[in-house]
C-alpha cells in the first residue's frame, strides 16, 4: 500500500499518467520510461523489450529530475 501511495506522489511530480511514456530531460539513450500499478519499468529502444528500471528513488525525488513527455519515439 504504501508503495503504490510513493509511486501516485512521483507520478504527480514528474506530471506522468500510468503507463504514459517518457524520457528524462538528461538522457542520452532513446530508451522510454512508464509506471504500471506497483513500479517503474523501462522500455529498451531497439528490442521493444520491457525491464524493470533501476532509477535510483533519490534521483526521482532530487529538484534535477525533469522528464520530457513530447519527444519519446512511437512505434
Amino acid at each position: 500500500m504504501i508503495k503504490k501511495i510513493v509511486l501516485f506522489l512521483i507520478r504527480r511530480k514528474l506530471g506522468v499518467k500510468k503507463f504514459q511514456r517518457f524520457r528524462f530531460s538528461n538522457q542520452k539513450k532513446k530508451d522510454a520510461y512508464f509506471f504500471t500499478n506497483d513500479k517503474l519499468m523501462k522500455e529498451v529502444y531497439p528490442t521493444f523489450r520491457r525491464v524493470p528500471s533501476k532509477v535510483g528513488l533519490n534521483y526521482l525525488l532530487s529538484k534535477g529530475c525533469k522528464c520530457d513527455k513530447d519527444n519519446v519515439w512511437i512505434f
